[in-house]
């Protein structure tokens, strides 16, 4: 004859796990309280404020004078933005880059090569093959009555030029006017770029706080995408040769002077810059007035 479980057998195995639970919960609060605690007593000492981001407030004439004239060497810094620094490669182009001598030789090779008259006109042709196409597939959108996206539209317009402007080629099908294959790219680019980053704003956890918030991994996933794309066009250039044309587009310009650099001996256009210098010039993007008079 079997015997028959009392009720306090029949709860024991409920009261393991309530058992179990509240020890888990309390030891989770107490490493809650032992991290604010020492949170705490780490700021009182270094006597900073949580999240402080030293910010110079102009209230003035006299002040904006001496802030972007007088004093502007030792002001016109940018600020360390974690992300930025790593699509730039650390920080070697010129945008957003902190002001130092090789910022100063970055913005000269920019304005020499890139930003004057010759360059610009260089790739007005192509700049208009584009707004054709664009005519073209709203003008065949209209014949079948279908609607078309405008905004949408633009943004392939200048996704485009920019990539023939930089690479001479589209990353999109022929003949239509549509987002190239490194659209989802740019929209994560830009997502990140966009995004509050908790480790700018507290710089003595930002290691830690960019790996908890996910920023880490997203940015390591965008930069690789970057990276491989830029190593592929600079690789196609490398094998075809020095005797091959320069076609004007940013990425043959940076390789032609990197070889100059090299038969000189000097070596100062390294291959990480010339990544940095296609990756703004990628993401770059102009606005409408730009697109009837770019510079």
């Amino acid at each position: 004859m079997s015997a028959v479980p009392s009720a306090a057998q029949e709860e024991s195995p409920r009261n393991l796990q309530f058992h179990a639970h509240a020890t888990s919960t309390f030891f989770t609060t107490l490493l809650l309280i032992s991290f604010t605690l020492l949170l705490l007593f780490y700021l009182r000492r270094r006597r900073q404020k949580l999240g402080s981001v030293t910010t110079l407030v102009v209230s003035s004439p006299a002040i904006a004078r001496d802030v972007l004239k007088t004093n502007d060497l030792s002001l016109c810094s940018r600020p360390d933005i974690a992300t930025w620094r790593r699509y730039s490669y650390g920080s070697l182009e010129v945008a957003l880059s902190p002001y130092s001598p090789r910022w100063v030789s970055a913005r000269r090779l920019l304005v020499t090569h890139f930003l004057s008259p010759r360059p610009v006109r260089g790739l007005s042709a192509a700049r208009e093959e584009e707004v054709r196409t664009l005519m073209n597939t709203v003008a065949a959108a209209a014949v079948f009555g279908h609607t078309v996206d405008l905004s949408k539209s633009l943004m392939s317009l200048v996704s485009c030029i920019v990539c023939r402007a930089v690479f001479g080629k589209r990353f999109a099908p022929a003949g239509e006017s549509s987002m190239s294959e490194i659209g989802g790219v740019l929209c994560l680019t830009a997502e990140i770029l966009g995004g509050f980053v908790a480790g700018d704003y507290f710089p003595w956890a930002r290691r830690w706080l960019n790996a908890v918030t996910g920023v880490h991994g997203r940015l390591e996933r965008s930069f690789k995408e970057w990276d491989d794309l830029f190593e592929r066009e600079i690789k196609e250039r490398e094998r075809a040769g020095t005797g091959s044309s320069d076609d004007g587009t940013y990425a043959s310009v940076l390789m032609r002077l990197v070889r100059e650099e090299q038969s000189n001996k000097e070596g100062g256009l390294t291959r990480d810059a010339v990544k940095a210098f296609l990756w703004v010039k990628t993401t770059y993007r102009p606005n409408i007035g730009e697109l009837r008079n770019p510079i």
